[in-house]
């Protein structure tokens, strides 16, 4: 029943997804989640929160929207993290340089397959909680969060195969 609860509160609460402005998972998000949708862009859906004038407004959005649940979705066809499984030379993004610093930081895990695809979905994800966790422990955000109950969760999406994980990574 609290389960089932949680799910309903998901679909229809005030949703905020953090997504790369590169991709084009907009509207799939959009056809899932029946509430009000936010979305937020960041190169590589890498965010700096070093910035605190952007952590400012940042906060005051997930207040003034009354923002329940926050997601990461990240798309593994994304080119900043493709550039970095393919091991090209890229374009010079902090974006890139997250993803190297994550695929450095997890190579064993990362690496414990050839497919090329499965590797990305594991960057990804290694992507997704790190950004959660910088989220969670944030001095500011991380109050806002925790005054607020929002659910933290991540999705993955594979534009390439149209596919969007229906079960959330939450937290780890």
């Amino acid at each position: 029943m609290a389960r089932e609860k949680n799910a309903q509160m998901d679909n229809q609460s005030n949703s905020l997804f953090i997504i790369c402005p590169a991709g084009s998972i907009e509207s799939e998000i959009r056809k899932q989640y029946n509430g009000n949708t936010y979305f937020l862009t960041s190169l590589g859906g890498v965010m700096r929160l070093s910035d605190y004038s952007f952590v400012e407004e940042f906060g005051e959005f997930l207040k003034r929207r009354d923002i329940r649940r926050l997601t990461i979705a990240q798309d593994i066809q994304c080119r900043f993290l493709q550039t970095i499984i393919q091991g090209k030379p890229g374009y010079g993004t902090y974006a890139e340089e997250h993803f190297r610093m994550l695929w450095i930081d997890h190579f064993f895990d990362i690496n414990s397959t050839d497919n090329l695809r499965k590797k990305a979905a594991r960057l990804a994800k290694c992507h997704i909680n790190f950004q959660l966790n910088l989220i969670k422990q944030h001095s500011l955000l991380g109050t806002i969060i925790r005054e607020q109950g929002v659910l933290l969760s991540g999705m993955l999406v594979d534009t390439k195969a149209n596919v969007t994980t229906k079960k959330p990574i939450l937290l780890s």
